[in-house]
């Protein structure tokens, strides 16, 4: 037990460094992108990866999760997965790269805009390789290498798009095109290291295995399109209803509370092949949970306490005095709360994500909330901008802790959510 702990810590610190320098390295080119590009072009940037978002939920259909399920149950299944769930990810890139673009053309009237969401969702099959690659990682619970690999790419990356806003006339563009080539080139470093773990062996697409595995992931298709529509709808309402340079505004302070969830979202990946593996376990899987709820207690308090106390400065350093006029520091305040919130449950979402029987429940209530935070953005935005959205993600924050707290105590029979 406590080798298996031990290596749940040290991929949560792999998967957690990697992601750091990550966002790190991000978030400095957030903070480039916000001064270089101005409020209104930095709005279309947020705007476009936002539209990819939801694209990428439907490309992956969920199945990212059901190979980590599965293969870490069977760790020879690796290649029949590999090839299998590439086939299936292609597919669905296909369909997700035609609605994106057919929303974005029926939204939007910029002509800009919508040939750069065209020119960024041609990203989604490349990624379908690397996802059904990061989906193997985990499951063999193999993580220093591609943790390393993404460090480096992400510095790559930093080093790249820096060059592009200090030196380019067409920033933007050029800034989406340098998007796409990176995920080109990180398939081919990705699967080279792949196979050292994986004997790759071409074979037949196996359509019985790839229906079931459908069937699996239907429901995390589900829960995870609401959630996105939960995360990202109010940036897609936003950007319609009161303009790109508000998406500007709202942008930073969504993209800080990016950076601080990294922590979180490197323990949960990390944690899902141990999940699965003692699903059956109720003791074991009560205690992993009790463990990592104090964690994410503990930290999510912290961050939130320095982030609230100090947003109005954290916003005018970063990112200037115009985004402080534009009242993205109030929005922080609010978003840091709906962080909180989130992590109050602690890793609920990977638990139920480990039992099909548990994911089939949390359907409707994600439904529900998703349902909820477009309601509520449509009625204040209009009326208070981004104040207004940041207040529909803290409700829908508050509504989805209490249900993932309601779920998990059926799972794990923990009172009040706490081992």
């Amino acid at each position: 037990m406590q080798s298996g702990k031990k290596r749940v810590i040290k991929n949560a610190i792999y998967l957690s460094g990697a992601s750091y320098i990550g966002m790190i390295s991000s978030g400095v080119l957030t903070i480039l992108m916000a001064r270089y590009l101005g409020v209104s072009d930095f709005g279309k940037y947020v705007t476009i990866f936002s539209f990819i978002s939801f694209g990428s939920i439907l490309a992956d259909f969920g199945i990212p999760p059901i190979i980590v399920r599965n293969v870490s149950k069977d760790l020879s299944l690796g290649n029949t997965y590999f090839f299998n769930c590439c086939f299936l990810l292609l597919l669905f890139s296909v369909i997700a790269f035609f609605v994106i673009n057919g929303a974005a053309f029926a939204v939007y009237d910029d002509k800009q805009l919508k040939f750069l969401i065209l020119i960024a969702s041609l990203s989604f099959f490349p990624n379908a390789i690397s996802a059904t690659c990061g989906g193997l990682f985990r499951a063999f619970e193999y993580m220093k290498i591609p943790s390393l690999i993404n460090a480096l790419m992400s510095i790559f990356f930093f080093l790249i798009m820096s060059l592009i806003l200090f030196t380019a006339t067409n920033k933007l563009f050029a800034l989406i095109i340098a998007h796409l080539c990176i995920s080109l080139l990180y398939i081919g470093v990705i699967i080279r290291v792949l196979k050292k773990l994986v004997r790759l062996n071409v074979q037949k697409i196996d359509y019985s295995l790839c229906l079931s595995v459908l069937k699996e992931s239907f429901a995390v298709a589900f829960i995870r399109m609401f959630g996105i529509i939960n995360q990202r709808i109010d940036i897609i309402m936003l950007s319609t209803m009161s303009g790109v340079s508000t998406v500007g505004f709202y942008g930073v302070s969504s993209r800080l509370i990016k950076f601080v969830n990294v922590p979180f979202a490197g323990l949960g990946m990390s944690l899902l092949p141990r999940v699965s593996s003692s699903s059956r376990k109720s003791q074991s899987l009560k205690r992993i949970y009790g463990e990592a709820q104090k964690f994410y207690l503990f930290f999510a308090f912290l961050i939130a306490i320095v982030v609230f106390v100090l947003s109005k400065e954290i916003i005018s350093i970063l990112f200037g005095s115009d985004y402080v006029a534009g009242q993205s520091h109030i929005a922080l305040r609010i978003l840091i709360l709906s962080f909180l919130f989130n992590k109050i449950s602690g890793p609920a979402g990977v638990v139920i994500l480990s039992l099909k029987e548990r994911m089939n429940k949390l359907i409707p209530f994600a439904f529900a909330v998703a349902l909820l935070s477009v309601t509520l953005n449509l009625f204040l935005i209009p009326r208070y901008g981004i104040i207004g959205a940041s207040f529909a993600t803290l409700t829908c924050a508050m509504v989805m802790t209490a249900i993932k707290l309601f779920l998990v105590k059926q799972i794990v029979k923990v009172k009040n959510g706490v081992s």
